[in-house]
């Protein structure tokens, strides 16, 4: 699936495909660094999450 994350100040953070889908809680890893999920919303064809570092 493919995502657009979201910073919790709602500023675009990039583009993120994902094999499994994402829940709110769940951990990824992009670019050497580890998100948290804490907001799962659609937009249009894609979805967006709001992530958190951890």
């Amino acid at each position: 699936m493919q995502y657009l994350m979201m910073d919790t100040h709602q500023r675009f953070l990039g583009m993120v495909v994902l094999e499994t889908p994402l829940k709110v809680g769940a951990k990824f890893c992009r670019d050497s660094k580890t998100y948290m999920v804490v907001g799962i919303r659609n937009t249009g064809n894609k979805q967006a999450v709001t992530v958190i570092p951890s």
